[in-house]
């Protein structure tokens, strides 16, 4: 430890260092002054000294402040003893505080410990009594099992199975699973796992969803293809039986593509208590815009659904049972029945025959619908036209507009499941 005479000897030396910086700085002034005087007018000579003089009187104070302290560092050691046993009290100080705040931690560390050993013992209990269920089934089934096997065994498997589409080539999909089973699963603890494929892929089954709810959307899938959709429980680290595979077909319209309102309202229209879906036989921007496309693709495939978008977005369309054909050059193919009606998605109405022939075809010509013609297609197809006819009172369809240029044309044939 730095004994009193060395602080003594450290103070001294600094003070004569000071001393000797007053002592050159007063030099430098003295300088100053006669350079100062020299160029000072009669006019300033009163302020000149009395500036000096306060000057002098400000190095006799710093003179005699230097004196004294000198004196005192020189008379009195008792001061330095008196920082030394301060800074010994300081010290103390910081150890007894580092020392109480080591004992908090100590008592914050034993709570954790408690804390942790209350947990291990709840586990070690719930694990005896899982064992001593598992034990007990085994013994009464007296079989092989593995723990594994007979806890996959447990565990609950989803069912009912249903789909809601969501537009977007999308599903939500939902599920339910038995609320008991023989280890008193709680459902809260349980997760699920869906996966899908392609149902003509070779590919293997992709997860999508891995969640604690029992219901899951999926979306951006390809248009019109059928997807295979199975689903598991987990708990824990064990996945339980797969359920049985669904089978969901995503959107083929273009058209329609988000317009889910607007499809289920095509299906009541046809027949609201059969289960429908369509397949696409015809796309105009896929399939070519002549005529002969339409026939190529379309006839006799039987009953079918016909959609049609113009430039200024009215969307409407028509269904018929009756088969498209492609009669002789300049003969014309007509037909009636009672089913076919025509309708229009941007009024959601439906338009049935009031009179006249329902369905006409002409090789020169895409579809044709009602005498007059309610709906006309060109042989070039993105033009049409509409009249009062079989079905229409004021061209509803377009708002009285006749003529129309199409942006889209999709036709597709009826399956009932």
């Amino acid at each position: 430890m730095e004994s009193a005479f060395d602080k003594f000897n450290e103070i001294s030396e600094k003070v004569n260092l000071l001393k000797n910086k007053i002592e050159k700085e007063i030099s430098e002034i003295d300088k100053l002054y006669e350079q100062v005087d020299k160029e000072l007018t009669k006019s300033f000579k009163i302020k000149h000294e009395k500036l000096l003089k306060e000057e002098n009187d400000l190095k006799d104070n710093l003179k005699n402040e230097v004196t004294k302290i000198k004196e005192a560092l020189e008379n009195n050691l008792s001061e330095s003893y008196r920082v030394i046993k301060y800074n010994e009290k300081i010290n103390k100080g910081i150890k007894n505080l580092e020392k109480e705040e080591e004992e908090k931690n100590n008592i914050r560390i034993l709570s954790y410990i408690s804390k942790i050993n209350k947990t291990k013992k709840e586990m070690n209990e719930l694990n005896q009594k899982l064992m001593k269920n598992i034990k007990i089934s085994f013994d009464e089934k007296n079989n092989n099992l593995t723990y594994k096997e007979y806890y996959f065994n447990g565990i609950p498997t989803p069912k009912e199975i249903e789909f809601k589409d969501i537009g977007n080539y999308g599903f939500k999909i939902l599920w339910k699973i038995d609320n008991i089973n023989k280890f008193n699963f709680d459902n809260n603890q349980l997760k699920y796992k869906a996966e899908l494929k392609e149902e003509d892929s070779d590919e293997k089954h992709k997860q999508y969803y891995d969640g604690n709810e029992n219901n899951c959307s999926v979306e951006g899938l390809k248009e019109d293809t059928q997807y295979e959709i199975r689903i598991c429980c987990c708990y824990n680290d064990l996945s339980g039986p797969w359920s049985e595979i669904k089978k969901i077909k995503t959107n083929n319209s273009i058209i329609l593509k988000d317009e889910i309102d607007k499809k289920k309202k095509i299906y009541e229209w046809i027949n609201p208590n059969k289960k429908i879906d369509f397949k696409l036989l015809f796309r105009m921007s896929r399939d070519g815009s002549n005529c002969s496309d339409f026939h190529r693709l379309c006839d006799n495939k039987g009953e079918t659904l016909l959609l049609f978008k113009t430039s200024k977005n009215y969307i409407f369309g028509a269904y018929t049972p009756l088969n498209w054909t492609s009669p002789s050059s300049g003969e014309v193919n007509n037909r009636n029945d009672n089913l076919t009606f025509l309708f229009s998605l941007n009024k959601m109405q439906k338009y049935s025959k009031i009179s006249g022939n329902t369905a006409r075809s002409q090789t020169s010509y895409g579809p044709l619908l009602g005498d007059g013609t309610d709906i006309g297609i060109h042989d070039n197809m993105n033009k049409g036209w509409t009249t009062n006819g079989s079905f229409l009172k004021e061209r509803e369809l377009t708002n009285g507009e006749q003529y129309f240029d199409l942006n889209e044309m999709e036709i597709f044939l009826v399956l009932y499941k």
